[in-house]
């Protein structure tokens, strides 16, 4: 089972309440200059049986967070290395406030919360819209 660093001290709040004390991590990581400054959204969701906290980076982002690269010979899009920090940062925020208890071989899933973290950015999208055109073609043609 793992348990996050703040799981115990918070074991009693609502997700909701959870998500408000995610905004404020974050909000204080950025003021401390952790991470870049960007626009994020922390949401809530309630479904039976249980809820989730999803976290979105929003605005335009302050370095590119997409990039072609060759795979089999082919070109794909990717989140680029400072992009999956900063969700790999994010998701340990969010993992701070949760307790999992996972063993998917028995299918068997217990946490308090489902966490998520995406990259809901505007610059995301103009760049994936800008290399969209490379992505499937043979690396051959794209050198060429």
């Amino acid at each position: 089972m793992q348990t996050g660093t703040n799981y115990e001290a918070t074991r009693n709040l609502s997700t909701t309440d959870i998500a408000k004390l995610v905004r404020k991590e974050i909000a204080a990581l950025m003021a401390s200059d952790d991470l870049p400054r960007f626009k994020v959204s922390v949401k809530t969701s309630y479904y039976a049986g249980g809820s989730s906290i999803s976290v979105s980076m929003v605005s335009e982002l302050p370095f590119r967070s997409v990039e072609l690269v060759a795979e089999s010979g082919r070109m794909e899009l990717r989140s680029t290395e400072i992009c999956r920090m900063i969700e790999r940062r994010l998701e340990a925020v969010l993992d701070s406030f949760n307790r999992k208890d996972i063993d998917s071989q028995s299918d068997y899933y217990n946490v308090r919360f489902w966490g998520h973290v995406s990259d809901r950015s505007a610059s995301r999208t103009r760049e994936c819209e800008e290399l969209q055109p490379m992505v499937g073609r043979s690396l051959l043609s794209v050198v060429a």
